[in-house]
């Protein structure tokens, strides 16, 4: 294969939008305590819809920067205010290693890396941060929730600025381990603030609790719980942190992150069981509401919780059994939506965020030869899903020799629930295009331009049983699935996007992605 520059041009017919933009007027609301939307983390808004109030790049000709990236690899970014962007860097996945956050600026030079933590094996607990209405990162690491001042202007110094956090809590570990006689073990996942008018003394935030879980055994050796927790961040108890309420979900487990709307959060567990002879527990999806009375006291209230399809089995493509269940809200609030863990065949389920009744439940791609290590796209009433089964995700060195089984789809979801298509099942939503490429990680809706970002991989070089993929960006028409264009990243595992997102800058004209070795920037041209 021919070698790519580090700054190559390329002629594309990128001038082309979607055909038929069924999004360009899409609108989705905005938590006040976090960055404008398209912007703020990992999913782009708190409603987790993989979408962004920008076009991309669109420009005839297109640039790519790559920037090899010594701290690892960067699956979540954000921008700040002044267009640099923030992105949660990872040196390995598959062995203890370190969270850094870096900053840097629109052409991927590195200004800022600041250590916020220890990963573990396989999960990603502890990368989880959002910006939030400063542009500040508030950030999980170590058990605690931290805040770095990124909402900043950054300059080149010469060298590589490390970061003073502005405040740090206690360990939301040990005070919910505390409050419940845990001693196996715990992991804060993720946190995300409560939708509410931001104070400039404290933020009150929801902090998933993952728990502990043997794989090999299905016992939950400690339960995932949802927690609601303020924490000072002025004056001279700074730092202060409160454990107001936590909800325990008894025998689940966690390993991903959640969604926030303006009447609660809403998060999925995985059932185990508490012994070997038990039968494992059912898996869940929930929806809680933060609640204070007269006094001032708040308190976690469950709004419901609703089964989903679990086979317990992690698929190849899969880190874990919960993969694919970060809740996407969409159609104006009203819908939930997760892929669940089902065999022979994965579904796309959808749930009324008002009461947890399942509305529909439709299959998706070839039956064993299905899986979703990514979050669905979900605006106004439709929703995209992709096919990861066969994605190699144990190794960060070794190079993937055989593809992925292919698989995009786009639905919309009715306003009916629809006629039963047996007793006892539920209805099924119409698909509205397939497509057959080797998707990998989330992909992103760009709204105004109505194109799809993602990146692919091909197979089909000569050297690819031993070097592995050509991996490429694409930009597809959200209207049929078609590519626009597509740009080739590299060969091999380090031009991989494994994991995380593909983010935005502050004019939401370039686009970001980590690879296992790089930061890549796919921008307009300018003459």
């Amino acid at each position: 294969m021919a070698k790519i520059d580090k700054h190559q041009l390329f002629h594309v017919d990128a001038t082309e939008e979607s055909v038929c933009n069924r999004f360009g007027d899409a609108v989705i609301p905005q938590n006040p305590c976090m960055a404008p939307n398209g912007m703020n983390g990992a999913h782009q808004d708190s409603w987790c819809t993989e979408s962004v109030p920008f076009t991309g790049p669109t420009s005839g000709q297109l640039s790519m920067i790559r920037q090899h990236n010594p701290y690892g690899f960067t699956p979540i970014m954000g921008c700040n205010q002044h267009g640099q962007m923030v992105g949660m860097c990872l040196m390995f996945v598959d062995q203890e290693s370190q969270f850094n956050l870096a900053v840097f600026d629109e052409d991927c030079k590195i200004l800022s890396a600041t250590p916020t933590g220890t990963s573990k094996s396989l999960s990603f607990a502890g990368g989880y941060f959002y910006l939030d209405q400063n542009c500040n990162a508030v950030a999980v690491g170590n058990g605690c929730v931290q805040c770095f001042p990124t909402g900043n202007p950054f300059t080149d110094l010469g060298y590589i600025k490390k970061l003073e956090p502005l405040w740090k809590s206690d360990s939301i570990v040990d005070l919910v381990d505390k409050k419940f006689g845990n001693t196996n073990g715990n992991k804060l996942y993720a946190n995300l603030p409560v939708w509410k008018q931001p104070s400039d003394d404290y933020i009150l935030t929801w902090c998933l609790m993952a728990g502990k879980f043997d794989h090999k055994t299905k016992v939950v050796l400690t339960e995932a719980a949802m927690a609601l927790v303020k924490i000072t961040t002025s004056g001279n108890d700074v730092g202060k942190t409160e454990l107001l309420d936590v909800k325990k979900c008894d025998k689940q487990w966690n390993n991903n992150t959640f969604t926030v709307t303006k009447t609660g959060a809403i998060f999925v567990t995985n059932g185990g069981r508490i012994n070997e002879s038990d039968s494992p527990a059912d898996s869940y999806i929930w929806k809680v509401s933060a609640q204070q009375n007269k006094a001032g006291a708040w308190s976690i209230h469950e709004e419901w919780k609703s089964t989903y399809e679990n086979c317990g089995l992690i698929k190849k493509g899969q880190t874990n059994i919960g993969c694919g269940t970060t809740p996407t809200i969409f159609d104006e609030g009203a819908k939930v939506a997760i892929t669940d863990n089902a065999s022979p065949q994965i579904n796309v389920v959808v749930y009324d965020t008002t009461n947890g009744k399942k509305l529909s439940q439709t299959p998706v791609f070839p039956k064993m030869r299905s899986a979703n290590e990514a979050s669905l796209i979900g605006v106004e009433k439709h929703l995209v899903v992709e096919n990861n089964f066969g994605h190699a995700t144990g190794s960060f060195f070794t190079p993937q020799t055989v593809a992925n089984e292919p698989g995009m789809a786009m639905f919309k979801v009715s306003d009916q629930t629809g006629k039963e298509k047996s007793k006892g099942e539920s209805p099924r939503e119409e698909i509205i295009w397939e497509s057959s490429e080797s998707f990998l990680a989330m992909t992103m809706l760009a709204r105004k331009s109505g194109i799809i970002f993602a990146t692919t991989g091909d197979w089909s070089g000569n050297n690819s049983c031993v070097d592995g993929a050509m991996y490429y960006m694409i930009a597809k028409d959200s209207y049929d699935g078609r590519i626009i264009w597509r740009l080739p990243m590299g060969v091999g595992k380090t031009f991989a996007h494994d994991y995380g997102g593909i983010y935005f800058n502050r004019l939401g004209n370039k686009i970001y992605v980590g690879t296992n070795d790089y930061i890549i920037c796919i921008k307009n041209t300018v003459h």
